[in-house]
């Protein structure tokens, strides 16, 4: 989870890559329902997200993990949610009509570095509107990081990005069991370093594999 712009996208994704883990991203999700032919189910979306620009409502979003769940699950040893939970009636929602929630990664991006960083790409109306957004959303993150303290990971996204997934890998063993090996491709490409991470998690030692969706 995380305020826009903070990199919990590219952190899922790189995880999930070198994982057995399957990468569910939330939006995506949502948009795929969207334009999936069901017109009923995609009227009733759109007509709650006023396209996308407001939060997609709860029951909607957990009523379409349990589809994922229930039609993956068996191919599956567990999941890592791309922007999710949004806030924490979400994340308890989640834990009374799914199964409980193991771990956040929280990366985390104050206003400042914010506005810094997109400043460039976005009209002073445009800015406005994503700074207020950004301010929203890292309540809602907070109010989650204050209930799941324990079982959070938070890293800082100005850093590097191979310096936090490096930290990310010795947090998850030292803390959570989860095994991961560090391989670091030192040839830059475009200026970007490629750095990859696989994780080592049967099955039977992951407990994300322990999920048992309630009816």
């Amino acid at each position: 989870m995380g305020p826009p712009g903070c990199g919990k996208t590219t952190v899922a994704t790189l995880l999930s890559r070198c994982s057995d883990f399957k990468l569910v991203k939330i939006s995506h999700m949502i948009k795929e329902e969207v334009e999936s032919g069901d017109k009923w189910r995609a009227k009733t979306i759109m007509s709650f997200t006023q396209g996308f620009r407001r939060l997609c409502p709860n029951e909607i979003v957990l009523n379409l993990l349990k589809e994922v769940f229930y039609t993956t699950c068996n191919d599956s040893v567990g999941y890592i949610l791309d922007g999710f939970p949004i806030d924490l009636d979400q994340a308890k929602q989640f834990e009374f009509e799914i199964t409980k929630v193991f771990m956040i990664i929280y990366p985390t991006l104050s206003l400042n570095s914010f506005v810094m960083r997109y400043r460039p790409q976005m009209t002073e109306a445009e800015l406005e509107e994503a700074k207020e957004k950004h301010i929203e959303r890292s309540k809602l993150c907070q109010n989650v990081y204050r209930h799941y303290e324990q079982k959070t990971l938070k890293c800082n996204s100005l850093h590097p990005i191979d310096s936090i997934l490096n930290e990310l890998v010795l947090d998850l063993d030292r803390y959570f069991g989860y095994k991961f090996r560090f391989i670091s491709d030192t040839t830059k490409t475009s200026n970007t370093r490629n750095v990859h991470y696989e994780m080592r998690c049967s099955a039977s030692s992951s407990p994300l594999a322990q999920c048992n969706i309630r009816e």
